[in-house]
């Protein structure tokens, strides 16, 4: 994607995902107002909304909005070949230990109308808010992610 000022505006996606043995593959083209791409080998093609992201960028776009104190934590993204709508929750604040040091972070969670799904994330202040710990709960499966190292360039 490319900056201009504060707005990020995402260009080419693609998530590539293995799973229970399981492939999904999710790709999109993002041109102006327009998106294309294909999911799990069907095509889609539609006009977004102004500010759409898509799932990677929505984390940039998270960072930047905690940095800044937004009340509103809400996003329009493409995924899945459709766009659809991210809320976020501030849970508050925690100092977070991990194996890459201890982190002062913001503790925020996805609002799903469904109840299926549940993610956490923990966003450090030293790291520009990216994520330090994500957990995440759907049926059987709890994916725990958390930073061991990093390195500042």
């Amino acid at each position: 994607g490319t900056f201009a000022g504060h707005q990020l505006t995402p260009q080419n996606y693609l998530f590539n995902q293995s799973r229970h043995g399981k492939s999904k593959i999710d790709k999109a083209a993002f041109r102006g107002d327009k998106v294309a791409g294909a999911y799990k080998g069907k095509s889609y093609h539609f006009t977004i909304k102004k500010g759409t992201q898509d799932r990677a960028s929505l984390e940039i776009m998270l960072a930047q909005h905690l940095s800044q104190n937004k009340a509103q934590l809400n996003y329009q993204i493409v995924g899945r070949g459709e766009q659809q709508e991210y809320k976020f929750q501030k849970l508050g604040h925690e100092k977070l230990k991990t194996p890459a040091g201890t982190f002062n972070t913001i503790k925020v969670k996805v609002i799903r109308k469904d109840g299926k799904r549940d993610t956490t994330f923990w966003m450090a202040k030293e790291l520009g808010y990216m994520p330090v710990k994500v957990v995440h709960r759907e049926k059987k499966d709890l994916i725990t992610s958390i930073i061991k190292k990093y390195k500042k360039l």
